[in-house]
């Protein structure tokens, strides 16, 4: 009995002079790093790379939208387009990511009623495919090169020189002037054009940080092929047989390169890319207000 009472008295007492379990306080998870700190994201930048909208993102611009099917590809349209009539769709695929290198193929199909816009009572149909290669050189410097081929097809009721105008303000190339020389002044016309333009293009991007980069894109106009199969109308409206012009010139001494530079300040929602022209082709000076490098040099666009 005795020894019982000794045994749960010291029990009892070694319980109390037992310590409290130490309290552990939680420790908060590190906030991230402002922005402009965070690793650099060459992927970040889908306008002139390889690269495309992230799965299920919607990139908003003031052109055009993009939707990301997959991490891989993206379907969208040039919606500033719609409003002048050009109906199109955008599609864009990263084909290949090979260790610093992607290779991407875009396409932007449509169709245009040129009529809306002057004397060109035709339907142009424009199929441009651009290829292009990115090469992540280091983390502040990527490399953008490719080619991109414009397929064009005409038919209706025109005279040349209304063709050669549209098609000059439609592409920002104004057709030879071989071609001109042999062609324009039938009055009349009925037919069209087959045209396929080929370009050159290069854009070198530094990021100084995650939101400033400086951009240079060049693209140079290197060749137009295809053919003209046209007739012309007499006062009765009878269709006569009249030209047809095969189409094969090169086009880097007829047109000088498109070359912008810029400043992008890019965030995880928003981007704002703002640049001058450091060379327009001498062909957009001529008839028609010089506008077609502005994709170029300007964007504006939202992830959401």
């Amino acid at each position: 009995m005795h020894v019982w009472l000794l045994l749960s008295l010291h029990g009892e007492a070694s319980a109390q002079d037992a310590p409290a379990a130490e309290v552990i306080p939680e420790v908060p998870a590190d906030e991230p790093a402002p922005w402009h700190k965070q690793p650099i994201d060459p992927s970040y930048e889908t306008d002139f790379t390889a690269f495309t909208v992230p799965h299920k993102a919607v990139r908003l611009g003031v052109m055009a939208v993009d939707y990301g099917l997959t991490d891989d590809f993206q379907i969208g349209t040039s919606h500033l387009a719609l409003v002048y009539g050009y109906y199109n769709v955008r599609a864009k695929a990263n084909l290949l990511t090979l260790g610093p290198l992607d290779v991407g193929v875009a396409a932007n199909p449509g169709v245009l009623d040129a009529g809306r816009f002057g004397k060109l009572d035709a339907a142009i149909v424009s199929v441009p495919i651009t290829s292009t290669f990115t090469w992540r050189i280091a983390k502040p410097f990527s490399l953008h090169t490719g080619f991109r081929w414009q397929l064009l097809d005409v038919r209706g009721t025109f005279a040349f020189d209304d063709l050669a105008s549209s098609l000059a303000q439609f592409i920002g190339v104004q057709l030879p002037k071989d071609i001109k020389n042999s062609l324009e002044g039938v009055g009349g016309l009925y037919g069209g054009a087959n045209l396929t333009l080929a370009q050159l293009r290069v854009g070198f991007d530094v990021r100084f940080n995650r939101r400033d980069s400086l951009i240079v894109q060049y693209r140079q106009y290197t060749a137009l092929r295809g053919r003209f199969d046209l007739g012309y109308e007499n006062e009765a409206q009878d269709l006569f047989a009249g030209a047809a012009v095969a189409v094969r010139e090169p086009l880097a001494k007829e047109v000088d390169p498109s070359v912008t530079l810029s400043y992008q300040m890019s965030y995880e929602k928003f981007a704002l890319r703002v640049g001058i022209p450091l060379s327009t082709p001498k062909a957009l000076t001529q008839d028609y207000t010089p506008l077609f490098w502005v994709d170029q040099a300007f964007a504006i666009y939202w992830f959401l």
